[in-house]
């Protein structure tokens, strides 16, 4: 598999009608993947962090969920609920035991 660091870079769409994010190669700008960072059809995205092992997105949307995403399969593999206001921040820790979201709501 191709090394992430080195031969992509990921755009991250801001517009507020995408629900995807896209991953480009830099040497020949063409769209390498796109990833659907919502399990909804509405909304927009947020924010995304990816994990220290390059292998899981984390991406928050409008309807206050938070979506995990195998990077290179492109799926969902779990969604995270319980902000009642817009998520501002996503980490994981170094060791990639767990996600930190920070939000509004405090």
């Amino acid at each position: 598999m191709d090394n992430v660091s080195e031969n992509y870079f990921l755009i991250i769409l801001q517009s507020g009608l995408s629900l995807f994010h896209r991953l480009y190669n830099v040497q020949t700008g063409k769209l390498k993947r796109s990833y659907k960072g919502s399990a909804g059809d509405d909304g927009s995205l947020h924010t995304m962090t990816i994990d220290s092992t390059g292998t899981l997105l984390a991406v928050s949307s409008s309807d206050k969920s938070i979506a995990i995403i195998d990077f290179y399969s492109g799926e969902i593999v779990a969604t995270l609920v319980g902000h009642s206001e817009n998520i501002t921040g996503l980490r994981f820790t170094n060791d990639c035991t767990h996600l930190i979201s920070t939000s509004a709501d405090g």
